[in-house]
């Protein structure tokens, strides 16, 4: 890869023999492989909150449910006010 980016730019490796050029491209892909990895566990983060908080407004709402329920089957039925 290095070769072709040299044939294609020659200015490309200003000098560098290619061991350096080599060592170039390892501090550069593991600063790449570092940002990713940064930005995936932040989505990742996200994505659990995300998760936790449906969660918990999903139980909430299950739970208001049985309450209600609860609640209208235990109410006297009144059909005179019934329209």
């Amino acid at each position: 890869m290095t070769d072709r980016l040299v044939q294609n730019y020659p200015l490309w490796s200003d000098g560098y023999s290619y061991p350096k050029e080599e060592y170039q491209w390892s501090l550069l892909l593991k600063r790449q492989e570092e940002y990713y990895q940064t930005k995936l566990n932040g989505l990742r983060s996200v994505l659990i909150l995300t998760h936790n908080a449906l969660k918990n407004v999903t139980d909430a709402l299950n739970e208001l449910t049985k309450v209600s329920s609860r609640t209208n089957s235990n109410a006297p039925i009144d059909h005179l006010h019934s329209s």
